[in-house]
Order: C-alpha cells, then sequence, then structure tokens
C-alpha cells in the first residue's frame, strides 16, 4: 500500500474485503486499507462492524475509533447493540463511542432504537446512554486538567498522555492551542505535540498537519518543541 504512490489499490482491496470468504484476507484487506484512508477505507470499515468474524469485526471498531468520521456512528451503535454475546467486540465499540461528541452519538442511539424492535429496548437504551454519560463526565474531568494553565503540570502532562490511546477528535483544536500558549510550560507543549502524532488515522489529521506547520514559522520557538512539531509531522506523512 505504501508504495501505490496513485492510490490504484484502495478500490480493489476493498472488492477484495467484501468477496474473499477467508477470515485472515478479509483482515489485511482492511489493514492495508487503513493506509490509504479514503472513503474505500471507512466503507471496509462500516461493514467491518458486522463482520461474521469477530476479529475482523473488533479491529474495525478499534479503527472506528482511531477515524473519527461521523458516518460511522450508526454501524458502530450497531455492532455495541447488536452483538452483545462478541464481548471484545462490545468493549472496543464502547470505547470508540467514547472518542465522538456526546450529542451526536445520543443522536444515533435515539435514531437506533426509533427503528428497532426489541425485547426491553427502552430499559436497555437507559442503560447505553448511562454508560455514555459516565464515559462523557471522566473525559469531561480529565480535558479540564488537561486545559487548566493552574493545574499542576504533572497533572497535564498525565492527561496529555492519556490523549495518546484517547484521541478525542473533537479536541483537536483545543490541544492545538495548548501547543501555541507561550504561557504553557514548554513540557507540556512538547508532550502536547508529541500525542498529536497519534492521530494518523483521525479525520482530523489534515488539519492538525496544516495547523503544526504553521507553528513552525513562529519566531523564538523553543528547540525542543520545534523538534517535537517536525516528528509530529513526520508521523502523521506516513
Amino acid at each position: 500500500a505504501d508504495t501505490d504512490t496513485q492510490k490504484e489499490l484502495s478500490p480493489l482491496l476493498l472488492k477484495k474485503y467484501r468477496e474473499s470468504g477467508f477470515n485472515t484476507v478479509r483482515m489485511e484487506a482492511i489493514k492495508l486499507l487503513s493506509r490509504y484512508q479514503d472513503d474505500n477505507f471507512i466503507e471496509a470499515l462500516r461493514e467491518g462492524l458486522n463482520d461474521a468474524y469477530e476479529m475482523v469485526a473488533r479491529q474495525s471498531a478499534i479503527y472506528a475509533g482511531f477515524v473519527g468520521d461521523d458516518s460511522l456512528l450508526p454501524a458502530i451503535v450497531e455492532a455495541l447493540v447488536e452483538h452483545n454475546e462478541r464481548l471484545r467486540v462490545q468493549m472496543s465499540a464502547n470505547k470508540a463511542l467514547s472518542l465522538y461528541p456526546k450529542e451526536k452519538v445520543e443522536k444515533v442511539i435515539e435514531d437506533f432504537y426509533a427503528k428497532v424492535d426489541r425485547l426491553n429496548e427502552n430499559e436497555e437504551k437507559k442503560r447505553l446512554l448511562r454508560s455514555l454519560e459516565r464515559m462523557c463526565v471522566q473525559e469531561a474531568k480529565v480535558h479540564q486538567t488537561l486545559m487548566d494553565v493552574a493545574a499542576p503540570e504533572a497533572k497535564r502532562i498525565s492527561a496529555i498522555r492519556n490523549v495518546r490511546n484517547y484521541t478525542f477528535h473533537f479536541h483537536v483544536d483545543d490541544y492545538l492551542n495548548v501547543i501555541r500558549d507561550a504561557g504553557n510550560p514548554q513540557e507540556v507543549r512538547v508532550v502536547m505535540a508529541e500525542a498529536l502524532g497519534w492521530f494518523t488515522n483521525s479525520v482530523q489529521r489534515p488539519h492538525i498537519l496544516e495547523e503544526i506547520k504553521k507553528m513552525q514559522q513562529t519566531a523564538n520557538l523553543p528547540e525542543d518543541l520545534k523538534a517535537e512539531l517536525e516528528q509530529t509531522i513526520k508521523r502523521l506523512s506516513l
């Protein structure tokens, strides 16, 4: 995939995913499509979330969280609700939902239950929404610490490092502002720049790249920060 500079193999990989009866082939097709980060990749994830092979469904849920494309939300919710016998898929789908804006997830959940006929669906929906609320409350606390200039530096850095595993796409502009703000401790800015290097599959990746390249032109940029911004650009450009 990395040598396909003309991006000609992406449609073929989606076709191979759809047509192959071999679990390992479908898994490899999705992994290779992740290198393209195009509409074919998104479509493969949408279908992969309900793949018969649990490993493909789980990997698709993980990627769906990494990507942050709102169009995947209905498929993530469906995988979470309809496949309650596949706990690993559920866990990955649940984490993926936590990386999307709360109000958008709530709407998709409401829309899903408006269209289905399930036993005890009202109680099930309430449990799901309560779970979402708990995740969002916890995330909001961590984000508040990350952004709080009065918080201890060690706590802010710990919150920033959490972003490497939980790529909250809807907070990207806040993260960029942490780097821009020369009033922040240098280590906080450097660690934040490093954390953005983990958004390799994110829909926000082009925006991050554009803004970081602008930051590189800032006068009197600390050398450590300048070096980390360059590393992040390289990671996001692979």
